[in-house]
């Protein structure tokens, strides 16, 4: 297995890290597992976190969500909470974003649902965006936790497609990046597609940092098999992809995605910060 766990002792000052982590929100023992991954962040303390299968007790109630009891552990972290589905009339379960500077505004956009297909039944899946600012520059950040049903991914990757190309036109941010578990391997005509999107490829980091062919798998995590969970940035002449890691175990049945970028030399100039 490739030794990919640690991140680089000497960080760039004008990296952006970001890190994106399946919580397994609804497995037991929850407090020991924050805890630990409490633990982690704090040592990382990553910019940018997006969470995947986040609990909160009740919809309505999301500023109680595992998310927000992670960055209270851990500390100088905003956390913003987007409900998917429901898990009954007292909980809920949806995707975050912690994010560890300013955040300009935020987006959320609800993906469509085949009622017919028997492994999506209830599971509404959504699309998080915050948008932050790094070196003067303006980011779109994505968040999403794509359907375990192949063919919704492939309906739902347009949507969400589209929605990104809606935000960052509305934005005119220098570069986006999108976090999440796509429950698809990198073969996926799926996760192919997003890297040759049309109206701007992804990069899809671990692979420009470790080589199309490095297995890099984050699932699960006693014994990681598949690669299913990404960090991608667009476009691709905004971005230098410094480096990309695994976190090691940390309370769930994935692993996590480290990734450190920085804006290219060659990238469009900062823009300025809108008033409010």
């Amino acid at each position: 297995m490739t030794r990919d766990f640690s991140a680089p002792p000497d960080p760039h000052p004008d990296d952006l890290l970001v890190l994106t982590q399946n919580l397994w929100g609804g497995a037991a023992a929850w407090p020991e597992r924050r805890n630990l991954l409490a633990r982690a962040l704090d040592h990382l303390r990553p910019d940018v976190i997006g969470l995947q299968e986040v609990r909160a007790p009740a919809e309505g109630h999301h500023e109680t969500s595992q998310a927000h009891e992670l960055a209270a552990l851990v500390g100088g972290y905003t956390a913003h909470f987007a409900h998917a589905r429901p898990l009954g009339p007292a909980s809920c379960e949806g995707i975050a974003l912690l994010c560890a500077r300013d955040v300009d505004e935020h987006a959320v956009e609800a993906l469509s649902l085949d009622p017919h297909d028997h492994l999506e039944a209830g599971n509404r899946r959504v699309v998080l965006c915050s948008r932050v600012e790094h070196q003067g520059h303006r980011v779109d950040v994505f968040v999403t936790h794509l359907s375990l049903s192949a063919r919704a991914r492939a309906r739902t990757l347009q949507e969400l497609g589209a929605f990104v190309r809606a935000e960052r036109t509305r934005s005119r941010s220098t570069g986006a990046i999108l976090l999440g578990d796509f429950n698809a391997p990198p073969h996926e005509e799926t996760i192919c597609a997003l890297e040759r999107e049309t109206h701007g490829a992804w990069i899809d980091t671990w692979k420009a940092t470790h080589g199309p062919l490095a297995r890099g798998g984050t699932w699960p995590a006693i014994l990681p098999f598949r690669r299913i969970d990404y960090v991608f940035c667009q476009p691709a002449t905004a971005w230098t992809v410094a480096a990309c890691h695994r976190l090691p175990f940390a309370g769930s049945d994935h692993l996590g995605v480290l990734t450190r970028l920085r804006f290219a030399e060659d990238s469009l100039s900062p823009v300025t910060t809108r008033s409010h």
